[in-house]
């Protein structure tokens, strides 16, 4: 058997819903009278005695049992249904009206469930999901009454109708070619969906309400052939096209950015409701650009999207979750301005795209990439003998390389990037493409020092230019002492190893007593420390890859133990 149930704003529209042919009235729970308006009177009277916020006061239930199990169910069984279902979900105490139709193939239930208390004039709240809890309680039903459940149910309606003989489509007539054309039609909002109706030659009829003067509805003729159009489908009507409407939306938050990054005056001097309507008109013009512009981005996967935006012309900006380091979404330049894909529109979202493709290629499923794999696929598939081409190559795909160099030998030990306007040190994206890896692949890698030119037939550019470091005065002292080539790692390590702390403030003191500089990353949204790292000898690690043990999560482990240790020795 198959329970939905779902919270009306109307009772009386619930209730004229079952006043019907074929509607027959079997009962009703903590209600007196006649019949339906009887009944009708006292649920509202009961709705005017709350005093809450809540506007959903009638719950709709609806049971359906399969067709076999329909017929054979007696007056009684029905009845006895009803009641198992509110007992199910303790609405025993509500008050309550059951029909029975008989209009369909099928028989089934409508429950009208007052969800005010009649003595109490409290509104009734389930512990879990209202759905959830009915589903619950309709597969309860089925298995002590012996009827088939919904799964069962829905199994036997996909092979019946997979069983079912398709027809075979016809010559294409006049409702199918305006429907085909009309579907073809890419807008941002109704109006533009009108103007583009019109462009393409159809004659444009609207019909507006009487006392808004809204339209409500509208057809279209061409071809000798006049529709409305919900004529021609139910996915052409008003209701429906206002649903998928690539409405573009201009937040407060949006204006604010867009008016704090004027160069010119003229317009701050305007009326400020004046001022207002200019920058969401020119909003709207550039938002319109770029949703024009994104919709002829292909998309096959995240990686893909990517590098095929910034062969349209545009920059691309990921975000990451701070707290899993997966992609969360992206941001894009153009036309020099900078949107969030959300702020362009839902459907340039990743979640949407991602969406939209596995429809499109319901055999291909995407598998999740984090921004790390992706830039590693890049880097894998460039061709390079030297450092100075390697280097080439990663500023002619799109990175912005940021050699860093040795303060002694004033050779690179390392280098980082900035990808999709994130910055990564290589080793972050795997140990092979750090260069002393990259050096073991190719023997013949030239690795260029601080202080060489580059040649004279090349432009210089960032990929050989020194980075600076600022070294503090305790660095340079401790720089004397270091062996000729040092495992900075396991340097760093074990002097991590020496500090004592007891709280995470009097750890970044003593890492700053101790000659380091430690930067804290934190949630945007609470402020919660989620990562660090630390930069000493030219060097510059994250938490992670120093060792586990150096770890936010390790460290709130090892003071949590400190302190229970601590409660133990003062109770002892």
């Amino acid at each position: 058997m198959i329970a939905k149930v779902k919270s009306n704003n109307s009772l009386d529209k619930t209730i004229d819903y079952h006043k019907k042919e074929k509607s027959e009235l079997i009962g009703a729970v903590n209600l007196v009278g006649k019949g339906v308006e009887d009944f009708r009177m006292q649920m509202k009277d009961t709705q005017a005695c709350f005093k809450g916020r809540a506007k959903k006061l009638t719950l709709h239930a609806i049971l359906s049992p399969s067709i076999e199990d329909g017929k054979r169910l007696t007056r009684n069984d029905w009845k006895g249904i009803a009641h198992d279902y509110l007992k199910g979900m303790k609405l025993l105490e509500q008050q309550a009206i059951i029909f029975l139709h008989t209009d369909r193939s099928h028989k089934h239930l409508h429950l009208v469930i007052n969800l005010v208390h009649e003595t109490t004039c409290k509104v009734w709240r389930s512990k879990i999901n209202d759905v959830t809890l009915s589903h619950r309680v309709g597969h309860q039903i089925a298995e002590e009454r012996g009827l088939k459940n919904a799964k069962e149910i829905m199994k036997e309606n996909r092979t019946k109708r997979a069983a079912t003989p398709k027809l075979k489509s016809g010559p294409v007539g006049n409702k199918q070619r305006i429907a085909q054309e009309l579907d073809a039609i890419t807008f941002v909002n109704v109006e533009s969906y009108f103007a583009e109706i019109v462009k393409k030659g159809f004659q444009l009829k609207k019909y507006f309400d009487k006392e808004t003067k809204e339209v409500r509805g509208y057809g279209v003729g061409k071809y000798g052939t006049f529709l409305d159009a919900s004529k021609i489908g139910k996915r052409f009507t008003l209701k429906e096209l206002k649903k998928k409407v690539h409405e573009i939306k201009i937040s407060p938050a949006m204006i604010k950015k867009f008016e704090e990054g004027l160069q010119t005056d003229v317009i701050k001097n305007f009326d400020p409701v004046a001022r207002k309507q200019v920058i969401i008109d020119t909003m709207t013009e550039v938002l319109k650009l770029f949703s024009d512009d994104l919709r002829k981005v292909k998309f096959d996967g995240i990686g893909s999207y990517f590098r095929n935006l910034e062969k349209a012309g545009f920059k691309v900006k990921a975000h990451l979750n701070k707290a899993t380091g997966a992609i969360s979404g992206y941001g894009v330049t153009k036309y020099d301005q900078f949107y969030n894909a959300s702020e362009i529109g839902k459907e340039f979202t990743l979640t949407s795209l991602k969406i939209k493709f596995e429809k499109e290629h319901p055999a291909i499923k995407l598998k999740p990439k984090s921004i790390r794999q992706i830039i590693a696929d890049e880097i894998s598939n460039l061709k390079y003998t030297t450092a100075q081409d390697y280097f080439k190559e990663l500023t002619r795909v799109g990175f912005e390389v940021k050699p860093l160099f040795n303060i002694d030998s004033k050779e690179p030990f390392n280098y980082g990037f900035t990808r999709y306007g994130l910055y990564f040190e290589a080793i972050e994206i795997g140990k092979k493409f750090t260069l002393e890896s990259l050096k073991n692949q190719k023997p013949n890698l030239i690795v260029l020092k601080a202080s060489q030119p580059p040649r004279s037939d090349e432009t210089p550019t960032t990929t050989i230019t020194t980075t600076s470091i600022k070294v503090p005065t305790t660095q340079r002292q401790l720089s004397d002492t270091k062996p000729n080539s040092p495992d900075y790692r396991s340097l760093i390590a074990n002097e991590l190893r020496k500090i004592k702390f007891r709280d995470f403030d009097s750890y970044f003191v003593e890492l700053k007593a101790k000659g380091f500089e430690a930067n804290a990353i934190k949630e945007e949204a609470t402020g919660r420390l989620v990562d660090y790292s630390v930069r000493k000898y030219g060097q510059h690690y994250k938490a992670s890859m120093l060792g586990e043990e150096f770890t936010v999560a390790f460290l709130m482990a090892t003071m949590a133990k400190k302190k229970t240790r601590k409660r133990l020795n003062r109770i002892q």
